[in-house]
């Protein structure tokens, strides 16, 4: 019988209690409230090194990762863990960024981003969305982060840090 309480690192290096997230809040008045200016077509590509060529190095726009299980052919089944934009790059290079991140692991600065690539290494997809007017880049983003309040995120619009400060104070 397998102890979910065990010490032993069975998952990469990680114990199960590891994969617990302490910041995960699905608020359907946050959802209700989002109003984006284009409508967004998501493309999915499975985040890992092969899969480079398979993201556009001529778009920007917004991007998100998810992990999936990909349990009984279920693909309704995903948990939304960062929002991003690609504004002054395209959506390859931030690819290629995040692939350097997770090499460099702890020695990365943004510890919080490399550990999600790190525990959820073969089941993290790369969600992407083109917005041809660069303008509205960062407002879409600030929407998408107000009404997702992405888990791993660490950074929020004005408009609902506060909020999100008291939500997760200690």
């Amino acid at each position: 019988m397998h102890d979910i309480f065990t010490t032993a690192r069975p998952h990469g290096g990680y114990a199960l209690k590891d994969f617990k997230l302490e910041r995960l809040v699905l608020a359907p008045t946050c959802w209700r409230t989002c109003r984006l200016p284009v409508r967004l077509r998501w493309r999915p590509v499975r985040f890992h090194e092969g899969n480079v060529e398979r993201v556009p190095d001529d778009q920007g726009g917004v991007y998100s990762f998810v992990v999936k299980p990909g349990i009984a052919d279920h693909t309704g089944v995903g948990y939304l863990l960062y929002v991003g934009k690609a504004e002054r790059q395209p959506f390859r290079t931030r690819f290629k960024q995040y692939l350097a991140e997770k090499r460099e692991g702890d020695d990365a600065r943004r510890w919080h981003v490399t550990d999600m690539l790190r525990k959820w290494e073969g089941y993290l997809w790369f969600y992407y969305a083109s917005i041809s007017k660069r303008k509205k880049i960062t407002a879409i983003e600030n929407s998408l982060l107000a009404s997702f309040l992405p888990p791993c995120n660490h950074e929020f619009p004005s408009t609902v840090k506060t909020v999100v400060k008291r939500l997760f104070a200690h």
